[in-house]
């Protein structure tokens, strides 16, 4: 009680000579004070007369903060020349201002015009992170502009990525400041920062992007990977490597910080709807990824060619030749290329679908777009139907972004068999051709080559059969179930002619189902065509279990001869890569027939 009574002369002190910075911090420890008093208690009526004193000041403070800001921002749309870390500066001495205008406005308010002074401090903190972020691509063109140029042409593209750590300090910054407000919902006023953030960061990647001539060096390196045999044998420059080599270390360094914010933003920005509203950046961290792989299988491949090529055997003298040192020289390559797939990729992979990122999805779930409308409303708003599809529509959500993240690890560990398998081969050619006196590489290597693609494929075939199992069986299962009862296969010839014209029930349910089209475009052909063998060997089965519970005539056995051939077509057909012989599937349901 001491400590109230305390407050309450600092609080009629500051009333008197209207100081309301003060005002407000009084306010605010009697409220903290009377919290652990009992309703009861008289402190709670002395609080109640200086609350009502204190709104009467509270449109006096809401004024105050609407002239700084509109003063401010009139400021902000002005160029100036000053210095840059100048002008970060004056940034933050007046964000500091603005934020200390609004604690005593937000507090001397009374509830509804809380909400007025906390849209004023958004309008401001919009205007001056614009601001920030058009420093920061503006500093970086200038520093673009001073760069020396090394002798291929390139610039030190360090400032690029000073230029994103400097933006995402902003970002910290910033939010630091407006959490000392006690401001009640931050995601109000993150948001506009967001936004602003990622047009600065798409800017900044741009920039990058031009500079590290990275659609050149992406369509140099698809070339490669798909020219012919004959082509492979040239071994890349030193210097091509090493800029490879640069690139892929200033990407792994953009799309960690990318990622890293992400996780940060989604804990202000993520709705009951399951969305982030990244404004784009997931996409550009999805497109980087993809250059980001895509170089780095063309970095390994070429220093494990490179190391293969240079092992020719070069004679000293008559009958003496230089072999061991090249001998060794690959053994150490395979060696890393090897303790690589084992300890770093491997763990990657079966770490993927427990990754906490998502993934930019081409679907979203059914009712995501339907939810769009009513965004703007709040919680209190949503009728128990509007929640349970909102709860519903998260949850497809999460299966989506599941079901991608193990579909990318199963493409990543059939890549990754593949790989193996080639290099065996390639090692095993070596051997035979310039180092048969020698110990055998395979021999020399930590783990045998042929574990480690054993323990890939177990990985790929494993997640295949969970996808499969727990997306695709029971769907499919149950679907086959509900059609067998319209099957009738005893026909007439004008039931025959009919479903020649119409289609069966049987074809339409495998043209009409959409399940398996995005496991289609998140697979890559190869282990699509895996799962797909397995859908038709269980799609088989179904087949002929129902066909076993109807009865026949001349006319039906014809119907169905019909059938399970415009299926076998069908099926080919589906997977990507097209024409797929599907015999030995229907092998069974042929005899049946």
């Amino acid at each position: 009680m001491e400590a109230f009574n305390d407050h309450i002369g600092s609080f009629y002190e500051a009333l008197a000579e209207d100081k309301l910075d003060q005002l407000a911090d009084a306010l605010l420890s009697l409220r903290d004070a009377a919290a652990t008093l009992p309703m009861e208690d008289p402190a709670t009526v002395m609080l109640n007369d200086c609350e009502n004193k204190a709104s009467a000041k509270g449109q006096l403070a809401l004024s105050n903060l609407h002239a700084l800001v509109s003063t401010l921002n009139a400021s902000l749309g002005r160029k100036s020349n000053d210095d840059t870390v100048l002008q970060y500066e004056r940034l933050d001495s007046q964000l500091r201002t603005v934020i200390n205008t609004f604690y005593t406005s937000y507090a001397l308010s009374p509830s509804p015009a809380n909400a007025s002074s906390l849209a004023v401090l958004v309008e401001y903190v919009d205007a001056e992170f614009k601001q920030r972020a058009s420093l920061r691509v503006d500093s970086l063109g200038k520093l673009k502009a001073a760069a020396p140029v090394n002798g291929h042409g390139y610039i030190d593209r360090s400032v690029h990525l000073e230029a994103l750590n400097g933006l995402v300090h902003d970002v910290s910054f910033v939010v630091s400041l407006v959490e000392e407000a006690n401001v009640s919902d931050l995601a109000i006023v993150f948001a506009p920062i967001h936004a602003a953030f990622v047009r600065g960061v798409l800017d900044i990647l741009a920039l990058y992007a031009a500079d590290a001539r990275l659609a050149a060096w992406e369509k140099k390196v698809s070339l490669r990977s798909t020219s012919p045999s004959n082509d492979l044998d040239d071994v890349e420059a030193d210097e091509s490597l090493q800029m490879v080599d640069l690139l892929l270390e200033e990407l792994a360094c953009i799309l960690q910080l990318c990622l890293h914010y992400s996780a940060y933003a989604a804990s202000f920005l993520v709705d009951q709807r399951g969305g982030n509203g990244d404004g784009g950046l997931s996409q550009k961290v999805h497109e980087l990824n993809g250059v980001y792989l895509l170089l780095e299988r063309f970095y390994i491949f070429q220093t494990m060619h490179k190391a293969v090529m240079i092992a020719e055997p070069q004679q000293i003298e008559p009958n003496v030749y230089a072999i061991s040192k090249n001998y060794h020289t690959v053994l150490s390559v395979v060696i890393a290329i090897v303790e690589s797939l084992e300890r770093t990729y491997m763990p990657s992979i079966l770490d993927l679908p427990r990754r906490s990122f998502d993934m930019p999805l081409p679907v979203t779930s059914p009712t995501h777009h339907a939810n769009d409308s009513s965004a703007e409303l709040s919680t209190d708003d949503l009728s128990f139907s509007d929640a349970l599809l909102q709860a519903v529509d998260a949850d497809l959500t999460h299966q989506l972004q599941v079901d991608a993240k193990m579909m990318m690890a199963v493409v990543s560990a059939y890549m990754s068999w593949d790989y193996v398998g080639k290099i065996h081969v390639r090692i095993t050619e070596t051997q035979a051709s310039h180092f048969a006196a020698l110990p055998s590489l395979l021999e020399c290597l930590p783990k045998p080559l042929s574990e480690l693609q054993l323990e890939f494929h177990q990985v790929f075939t494993s997640g295949l059969h969970a996808l499969y199992a727990r997306d695709l069986q029971p769907k499919m299962d149950m679907r086959f179930h509900q059609s067998v009862l319209q099957w009738q296969y005893e026909l007439s010839l004008q039931a025959y002619d009919y479903l020649e014209v119409h289609g069966s029930p049987l074809v339409a349910l495998v043209q009409s189902d959409k399940t398996l089209r995005r496991f289609r475009r998140g697979l890559s052909p190869p282990t699509f065509e895996l799962m797909w063998r397995q859908v038709v060997r269980d799609m088989c089965d179904w087949i002929e279990r129902g066909v076993t519970q109807k009865t026949f005539n001349d006319v039906g056995a014809m119907q169905l001869e019909k059938e399970v051939r415009h299926l076998s077509v069908l099926c080919g057909h589906f997977p990507a890569a097209g024409d797929v012989s599907l015999r030995a599937e229907f092998t069974r349901l042929d005899q049946v027939n």
